[in-house]
């Protein structure tokens, strides 16, 4: 009965050489992905489809844009803290990949990835809430989206690990969607012989998501205002921060752009820009001409160079409203695990599907109240991407080090020698959200031998 649903559904929409695969299964393997056949949205599918047939192209005039600020701000840091201590602000963590870059099977967010420690990414962001919370001496809310592909195993990884010292009422974990993904063709197949070849629907998905578990509601009535957003493939990124924080409810925003300047013209990095009306727009790096990637100003210098790092702030009532938004699916070539109808599925070497995901940065057009502020890259970001070379944990620990060494300074108010430079070590979290007995405890005081440094 069941398959006679699942011929005529595909041949109605086009998909019927997805037939081949099927009639290859067992009865049960039938029945398992004949279900999910008949769950499809085939209407969402002939969109995707015919997107690939009719791809976006770069569309309106676009200029230059400016930050509205650059970070140093003592006032900014202090209105950020104020923030904190009256608990308006909340953080989430996108947290749906794989770590198949990085040569591991488990979620990204296991990867071991500090000097001395070797803290994941999970256990590090974990920590930084923490010690922003002893900061604002209150316990702060974060919330973590996952994916289909590891939300059973990333809550497991808390729960067994004690949730890495954060409190169970602190901490909510919510799933973005998955969609079909599609042959270079544009046809649907199979990833292993009881499930279609899905793939996480991007981050753009942490709007609805974010709602309909009910996390909106909840934060609402503690009386959250702004909420941070950064991705877990970012070591330095940090949920808490109270400049950032502090910059976005003095300038009274919607949408808050921590952005970075880019280095070269071929950086794999969206671009801020700005419109004919003055209003901000980011232009993921996959979907940026060559026009702009190249154009120079009269010194020789990117004319485009305000860089996006995918860390953000919303106001709660934004969330709201862009979650109401449809927002535009966009196709990625990748190479995704496909099964052959016999052995186990495969991973080849070369892209050979499309992938559909939604983009936060697409909703930024609901609102007028965005502006960026630049950092320094070195202050706040340096991705975790790959096993070795560019973008890796040897890059990463360099960085991660670097970042303590001026941590370290700051509170201590003298600066390392070039032998304590040298030496490899690790600071605790707190070091990174100093209280004043923190800063008085070590004001002035040298390196110590260990390794690793606490309070």
């Amino acid at each position: 009965m069941i398959r006679k649903q699942v011929v005529k559904l595909l041949l109605e929409s086009g998909q019927e050489q997805f037939l081949k695969s099927y009639d290859k299964l067992s009865y049960t393997e039938k029945e398992i992905v004949g279900r999910q056949i008949l769950n499809l949205d085939f209407d969402l599918i002939a969109s995707m489809k015919n997107s690939l047939r009719h791809p976006s192209t770069e569309g309106e005039e676009v200029f230059p844009a400016s930050p509205s600020a650059r970070a140093g701000s003592l006032e900014f840091k202090e209105t950020g803290i104020r923030a904190l201590q009256e608990m308006k602000c909340g953080a989430i963590l996108v947290a749906g990949g794989q770590g198949s870059r990085l040569r591991s099977s488990l979620p990204k967010g296991f990867f071991k990835t500090t000097l001395i420690k070797q803290k994941s990414l999970f256990q590090l962001f974990a920590e930084k809430c923490i010690a922003a919370s002893a900061l604002a001496k209150t316990q702060l809310p974060i919330a973590i989206m996952t994916s289909f592909d590891n939300h059973a195993e990333t809550c497991i990884f808390f729960a067994e690990n004690h949730y890495f010292g954060l409190l169970p009422s602190q901490l909510s974990f919510f799933m973005q969607p998955s969609l079909p993904v599609l042959d270079l063709e544009g046809n649907l197949f199979l990833e292993s012989s009881e499930r279609i070849a899905f793939a996480p629907n991007g981050n753009g998905a942490v709007y609805t998501s974010f709602l309909e578990e009910g996390i909106y509601r909840r934060w609402k009535e503690r009386g959250i205002e702004c909420v941070t957003f950064s991705q877990i493939d970012n070591p330095l990124s940090d949920p808490f921060d109270p400049e950032f924080i502090g910059f976005h409810l003095s300038h009274g925003l919607d949408v808050g752009i921590k952005s970075i300047a880019k280095k070269k013209s071929d950086e794999k990095l969206g671009l801020i820009v700005s419109q004919k009306d003055g209003t901000i727009r980011i232009i993921e790096y996959s979907e940026i001409s060559d026009r702009l990637k190249a154009e120079q100003n009269e010194r020789g210098e990117l004319l485009f160079s305000l860089a996006n790092i995918s860390t953000f702030s919303f106001s709660l009532s934004f969330m709201a409203e862009a979650a109401k938004t449809a927002l535009p699916l966009h196709p990625s070539k990748k190479a995704v695990k496909v099964w052959n109808g016999v052995d186990a599925a495969t991973i080849p070497e070369t892209p050979n599907a499309f992938k559909f995901e939604q983009f936060v940065f697409d909703a930024f057009a609901l609102t007028k109240k965005i502006e960026t502020i630049l950092y320094e890259r070195e202050e706040v970001f340096s991705p975790l991407k790959n096993f070795e070379g560019e973008a890796s944990i040897e890059s990463v620990r360099e960085s991660l080090l670097r970042s303590d060494q001026r941590a370290f300074e700051r509170v201590t108010g003298r600066p390392l020698s070039d032998k304590e430079r040298s030496e490899g070590f690790e600071l605790s979290l707190d070091f990174h959200y100093p209280t004043e007995e923190l800063c008085s405890k070590w004001k002035g005081k040298s390196l110590p031998p260990q390794k690793y440094i606490s309070p």
